[in-house]
């Protein structure tokens, strides 16, 4: 009895697991991009520069730690790209698409210790800087960490916020806060560790901090994983049973004994 049920066990908790889809960490926005011209054809690419915008393909479904050739219509025509990601190993996100509702993110290489980050361009969205998730169906997005830089000696206050949905103009309810953190000339890394359909990451800057292009953004680690379908759960939880059952029965005998 013991060996079946740790087996049914086995099979049971393998299964769910699988069928989870769940991933660890996956992609990470590092900020880095090529650029491969203007054209029906991409030419030769080379590093961005600083000023580079951050055009909206960056981030969007990510399959391996480089998307080579992307072209973008950000500017009317079409311009060439090759995004650049991090990953600790365990997927990337595929099922997975980004926004940065209500800002503009421009490419800077290098602050003091701080390199290859995102500074918004056109000021900010309502009450801060986005960034928006969007999982496809049967999937939930979960945002990991991210890291805001300020580009000053003189330390402000700033907010990390993180609700469900992608509406800056109606979010969801409010999954995480950091409360206020001070923020100055190195970056601070922020763990909401929260997941949903979709999520938009807030990052609330002070009043009085001077222009919001002193304020960037990078290393925004993000993963994806199945929704564990009702199924899936009921066989975990019957599994959990049947080993528990087993348990009792052996404990059973030995008093017996």
């Amino acid at each position: 009895m013991k060996t079946t049920c740790f087996g049914l066990f086995r099979f049971v908790v393998v299964t769910a697991v699988i069928s989870a889809g769940h991933c660890a960490f996956g992609t990470s926005l590092i900020m880095e991009l090529d650029y491969g011209g203007a054209g029906a054809v991409p030419g030769p690419y080379s590093p961005a520069s600083g000023g580079y915008t951050i055009v909206d393909e960056y981030g969007q479904r990510v399959n391996g730690l480089v998307q080579n050739d992307v072209p973008s219509n950000d500017f009317g025509g079409t311009d060439w790209y090759n995004f650049h990601y991090g990953n600790n190993g365990e997927g990337f996100t595929p099922n997975v698409v980004i926004a940065t509702p209500g800002n503009s993110y421009h490419y800077y290489p290098a602050y003091g210790n701080v390199i290859n980050v995102a500074y918004p361009n056109n000021g900010v969205g309502p009450d801060g800087l986005y960034w928006a998730f969007t999982a496809d169906p049967g999937y939930e997005v979960r945002l990991h960490s991210a890291d805001l830089v300020r580009f000053n000696t003189t330390a402000f206050d700033a907010v990390a916020n993180v609700y469900s949905g992608n509406d800056v103009n109606s979010l969801g309810p409010l999954l995480y806060s950091s409360g206020a953190v001070s923020v100055a000339n190195t970056g601070v890394t922020f763990a909401p560790n929260v997941a949903a359909g979709s999520l938009t990451l807030q990052f609330a800057l002070p009043d009085g901090a001077g222009p919001n292009f002193n304020w960037a953004v990078d290393n925004i680690v993000f993963s994806q994983r199945l929704v564990p379908e009702p199924s899936s759960i009921a066989m975990l939880a019957s599994g959990l049973a049947v080993v528990a059952w087993g348990r009792r029965r052996l404990g059973t005998r030995s008093n017996r004994n």
